[in-house]
């Protein structure tokens, strides 16, 4: 029999989405072989006009059993270059989230440092926030 204080979580779940008025929440995901020696930006999302994405995280993952690169690309020009073996969680923080205007292209973009073709996976989670909303 149970015993302690009740469970009020049932009771203490907001009765209202936790985006405010214009903002929607975000995905993107995709994966491929990546030839060798290359790089592919996968993920790709063109921001609509009157909207821009914040892109609070993702996760890039491969077949590859060993070091290799990913980066977030704006517009082909890479964020800044990260490394990974088979599996790293994008570590960005809702307060230094990546902000991509209006018509900008923004892509996940991974690297194959091998001399054979891998299988690699990007995904992408955040929120679009129409813009004058």
């Amino acid at each position: 029999m149970p015993r302690g204080q009740p469970d009020y979580y049932t009771q203490n779940v907001p009765s209202q989405p936790a985006f405010g008025e214009g903002q929607t929440n975000w995905m993107v995901a995709e994966d491929g072989d990546i030839a060798a020696s290359s790089y592919a930006d996968l993920a790709e999302y063109t921001v609509p006009d009157g909207y821009e994405l914040h892109l609070m995280g993702g996760a890039f993952g491969s077949d590859f059993p060993g070091l290799t690169r990913y980066s977030v690309s704006l517009m082909g020009v890479a964020l800044g270059i990260g490394y990974m073996d088979t599996f790293v969680v994008l570590p960005l923080h809702p307060a230094a989230a990546y902000v991509v205007p209006a018509l900008y292209t923004m892509a996940l973009r991974v690297y194959n440092d091998d001399t054979i073709v891998h299988n690699f996976a990007a995904l992408g989670v955040g929120f679009i926030v129409k813009k004058g909303a």
